[in-house]
């Protein structure tokens, strides 16, 4: 039996890579931001969604961190 042996560094780009891609397709190309708290606001929503809710082919279609909890940006010692 042949093991592929692939350098972490070249897998990790891989990763990024494919993120970076999903990013421009589902997102970037379908949005016209007017202003810099406008791509905060968007691109935080899609990263919650995308780690929360979108089911993940190599995960068996399952999201990756679905038992996660979003925390409110800011604490009240009120």
């Amino acid at each position: 039996m042949t093991t592929l042996s692939i350098d972490q560094e070249v897998f990790g780009k891989m990763i990024v890579s494919k993120f970076n891609a999903g990013l421009r397709d589902e997102l970037l190309n379908g949005e016209v931001f007017y202003s810099l708290e406008d791509v905060r606001r968007v691109t935080g929503w899609w990263g919650d969604h995308y780690n929360r809710l979108r089911p993940h082919s190599s995960l068996g279609n399952q999201p990756p961190a679905p038992e996660t909890i979003r925390m409110p940006n800011r604490i009240s010692y009120s």
